[in-house]
């Protein structure tokens, strides 16, 4: 008969968990980082903070580019946080990979749905390829994912309970506490 390795056994012969990132958490962090992006962007055009239109003097300027860039920054931040609390990891580092990664499917569905939104509105107003994109909303755009990423780290390390000494050394105290499982 097969003997059976135990996952502590495992822990012990490699120092680490075997599955450290959760897919659900990645989800559930992603679709929260998604609808409060749309939240805050759709607040700052309630304000009038955030112009939305073709042309390109439409834009909003330097003050609708940093709303953009802070409601990026902190939908990615409390997203990622809440795919870390939910996942169930316990180490600071596995929150902060998880963040990236949670950053990573939002970014991806987000461009998917501004791809098809900019082809229709692109459609509607009759313009098409070569319609001469100014770089200014370009670099914009950039930053905002630059600091979604940062976001999304910040936010999976901070929804993350414990560091892996903090962790340690409370398995220590509690012996008949035990992970829980993926």
């Amino acid at each position: 008969m097969a003997d059976v390795i135990r996952r502590d056994e495992l822990e012990a012969a490699f120092g680490r968990e075997q599955h450290r990132l959760s897919l659900a958490g990645t989800f559930i962090g992603a679709f929260a980082s998604l609808g409060l992006g749309i939240l805050f962007i759709t607040l700052g055009v309630a304000a009038g903070i955030v112009k939305l239109g073709v042309g390109a003097s439409q834009g909003g300027g330097a003050g609708g580019g940093v709303w953009i860039l802070v409601s990026v920054f902190v939908a990615t931040y409390i997203g990622a946080a809440i795919g870390v609390r939910s996942s169930g990891l316990t180490y600071k580092r596995d929150g902060g990979t998880q963040g990236m990664v949670t950053w990573a499917l939002s970014f991806f569905l987000s461009m998917v749905f501004l791809s098809f939104v900019g082809a229709a509105a692109l459609s509607a107003a009759g313009g098409g390829p070569g319609g001469g994109v100014s770089s200014g909303p370009a670099w914009w755009f950039f930053i905002a994912a630059c600091a979604g990423l940062l976001g999304g780290f910040l936010g999976g390390v901070s929804g993350a309970p414990l560091s892996q000494a903090e962790h340690k050394a409370e398995a220590r105290r509690h012996p008949s506490l035990r992970e829980r499982e993926v």
